[in-house]
This record gives C-alpha cells, structure tokens and sequence, in this order.
C-alpha cells in the first residue's frame, strides 16, 4: 500500500490519509475528536499517532505528506481568541487611560487598574505572536518515523478552491467559476479561479486585511459570542430584524468595505483599518442598534456584495 497523508494544522486541526493504490479516502477526522479541544489549533498528534498505528505508516509506504498551509500558525486556540479583546480599543486610547487612571489610583492608594494588567498582555501577546512558531512537527514527525518523507505545504486558498472544484465538478471538461472567502488564511482572505480539464486559473485575490469574513466575525464577537464558532447564530437572528432599519444598517458596512472599482473581483477597504482591526468603530457605529437589526444588515450587506 501507498498513501499520501494530508494535515491540517490550523483551526480545527486534521487529519486525512488517502490509499494511493486504490485511489480512495480511508481516514479522516479531526484532532478534537481525540483532544476533546473544539476547534482546535495546532499539529494533529493524537489523530496522527491512532492512524500511524491503524495504517501502520512508516517512511516506506508514505508517498507524501501534504501541510495544508504555506505559513505555519504560531498560535493556539486561547491566543486566537484572546486578540478580539487586544483589538476592541486602540493601543493609543488605552496608553492615555492607563496613565490617567494609573495616576488617580496612586493618589489614593487604589488597586492598579485592570486595564494596566490588560495593556501588559497585550504586548506580552504580540512577542508571543512574533516569536512563537509551531516547529515541531518535524520532531513529531520523526517520533513517528516519517522524517523522511517528502513533505508538500499548499497555499490555504488553494486547498479550498481545490476541494470544491475536485469535489463538486460532474465533468472536468467545463468550465467552472471556483470562488473562496473566509477570514484569512496565507495572506489572502479570498480567490477567484476558472477551472476546467484539472487546472485552475487564479484570476483575483483579495488581501486579507480587506476580509469580509473578519468583518462578520467582529459582529459575532461585538454580540457577546464566539467568534469563528458562532456566526450561524447570527445568520439565524437575521430574518428577524425590522426590515425599516437593515438597509441603513448594510450601507454602513458598505462604507467600510466594497469591490474595487477598477477590479470588481476583488475587495477594496475605504477604511484606514484592516477589518481584523475594526472593533473599535463598530462599538461607535452600532453602539445604538438592536442585535436583531444588526444581523440583519450584516447578513443583507453580505448577500448583496458576494452576489456582486
């Protein structure tokens, strides 16, 4: 037997093992299947170890491992969701409140502010954003004596585009218009392909600080709940919402982000902020606004643009 191995190191963490001889898919699970870690970031040890000893998988029978992203995440569940509260005021504002209220709580001997303890974890957050890398999967790999395969890193992008098109295409021999969008992934947050006779074409992508999935995903965190988890809720509120106040709603979100002009495939920011960035102006902007109204404009300025 011959088997490629595919990995998953980012958010929900997996794992897939395809039998190369009879051309199938015999494995594949997520590591919190295993952990008991919802959406977990990182390598997939403990999928790996079960199907290494299933399979039986060494250097011999691996034809290759493929890494699903180009750059390595260097973060974990925990710090993940940790930076929607880092990006919920700007460093500077927070900076003049420290020191205003450092300053009156020195003068009458107060507890330090919480917001102090705050602004040191965000510096704290961004060193460990800098320096911490996921680089044992090389150490874990040769645990397992697979250190010597041939391993293939493909770019986020193009592993979605991929699995729609291999996944969904009845004839290879038409033409197929392959777009993905998600939050960020490789530096893109989305792209545009024609695929036909098994290659895709690249016509457009999107920079990832132009993401019209952080912006939903801010939304979901501004309304008190998980982001990258709970978005459907969202999108469930949404045929609630008094149809009087959406499209106001949607046109504010227009003001943030649209197509570009001179390349309708692609979006364009008409805010100095990246999107992963624009909690702040979202609590100014809505601070007024039913959550009902508010999924509801979101969820019409998200139709409205993807359909454009």
């Amino acid at each position: 037997m011959q088997y490629i191995l595919a990995i998953n190191e980012g958010q929900n963490s997996s794992l897939l093992l395809y039998d190369f001889s009879y051309k199938k898919i015999v494995f594949a699970a997520q590591e919190e299947r295993f952990n008991k870690i919802k959406e977990y970031i990182g390598f997939p040890e403990l999928t790996l170890n079960y199907v290494v000893q299933k399979y039986r998988l060494s250097n011999s029978n691996i034809l290759c491992i493929c890494l699903s992203d180009l750059i390595i995440p260097n973060f974990s569940n925990k710090d993940f969701l940790k930076s929607y509260d880092f990006y919920s005021t700007s460093i500077l504002q927070d900076f003049f409140n420290l020191k205003l209220n450092y300053a009156i709580r020195k003068i009458f001997k107060l507890k330090p502010y919480s917001k102090l303890k705050k602004f040191f974890n965000f510096l704290k957050f961004l060193s460990i954003k800098k320096s911490k890398t996921n680089k044992n999967y090389s150490t874990i790999l040769k645990n397992y004596d697979l250190h010597n395969c041939k391993i293939i890193r493909t770019k986020h992008h193009l592993n979605h585009a991929a699995a729609a098109y291999y996944g969904c295409a009845q004839n290879e021999n038409d033409e197929h218009l392959v777009f993905t969008l998600d939050g960020g992934g490789d530096g893109d947050c989305s792209n545009i392909y024609i695929a036909k006779n098994n290659k895709m074409c690249l016509l457009a992508k999107s920079p990832v600080g132009n993401s019209l999935g952080n912006i939903y995903s801010r939304v979901t965190f501004l309304l008190g709940m998980q982001p990258h988890s709970h978005e459907y809720k969202l999108m469930g509120m949404a045929p609630y919402a008094n149809p009087n106040y959406i499209e106001d709603i949607c046109e504010k979100f227009f003001s943030y982000l649209d197509l570009d002009e001179n390349n309708p495939l692609e979006f364009k920011r008409k805010i100095s902020e990246e999107t992963y960035k624009i909690l702040p102006r979202l609590l100014d902007d809505f601070k007024m606004c039913r959550f009902d109204n508010l999924c509801g404009g979101l969820q019409l300025y998200t139709y409205i643009i993807i359909v454009e």
